[in-house]
């Protein structure tokens, strides 16, 4: 929220606080009897504001330089950001669908390494698990017969 403050005031502000650092470093405030050349003073500060102002035109520049490449390399990380983020997010997913096909595989491997188990229609035993494309069966072939599966092209 800005400042309503008057200028005014804060000129008066001013003018009191300076007149506490006179008091604090002369020992008392300035009067018309006060034995000093205002004219050579006033014109010492207006050096003094002149050499001041100097100062902030040569500065300036500087920060507004430096201001520009800060805002420049602000925008380079947030774009590196944006890409790590994206990168972050297509290395989970193929991470999540790796996972589902490697405990797919594992499951298919587990079939088909199964242990000897006897045909529910003729009793035979043995290993009937057979791979057929990506059909996995444990039914004897005798019996049931695995269905070959069509070829994906």
């Amino acid at each position: 929220m800005a400042d309503t403050t008057p200028i005014v005031d804060l000129v008066i502000a001013d003018l009191r606080e300076r007149d506490r650092i006179g008091r604090e470093h002369y020992g008392d405030v300035l009067r018309v009897s006060t034995p000093i050349d205002p004219l050579r003073y006033r014109y010492e500060e207006l050096l003094d504001a002149a050499m001041y102002s100097r100062l902030e035109m040569a500065i300036r520049p500087l920060l507004q330089a430096d201001y520009e490449s800060l805002k420049a390399e602000v925008s380079k990380l947030r774009s590196e950001l944006v890409d790590t983020k994206s990168r972050l997010t297509s290395m989970t997913e193929s991470r999540e669908r790796n996972a589902a096909r490697a405990r797919e595989l594992e499951a298919r491997l587990e079939k088909a390494t199964a242990k000897p188990t006897a045909c529910p229609t003729c009793g035979r035993v043995g290993n009937y698990s057979v791979l057929n494309g990506a059909a996995l069966t444990t039914d004897c072939p005798e019996h049931y017969p695995v269905e070959e599966e069509p070829r994906r092209g």
